[in-house]
């Protein structure tokens, strides 16, 4: 049995952790403007619920919407990693 109590797991530096932050803002800034509304709310930690009352559409429809734009996101993201 290996003692890992001393083991050291390399954590991301804060100024790395921040141009991921700056990234994912620049990325967010790129979608449509109701998809950026609907993913900020997301953020935001809103139940999906409040956030259907909010946008006036169905929990489903959200669910759909907000799997699209993490996907479009995603790719956007990519993007401008690779740059």
């Amino acid at each position: 049995m290996t003692d890992t109590s001393c083991i050291e797991i390399p954590e991301e530096s804060s100024s790395e952790k921040v141009q991921q932050i700056d990234l994912l803002y620049k990325c967010i800034s790129k979608l449509k403007e109701a998809d950026r509304v609907l993913i900020t709310l997301v953020l935001d930690e809103k139940p999906y619920e409040q956030i259907a009352e909010i946008t006036g559409i169905t929990e489903n429809n959200l669910r759909v919407k907000i799997h699209r734009i993490k996907k479009e996101l995603t790719e956007i993201f990519h993007k401008y990693a690779r740059l």
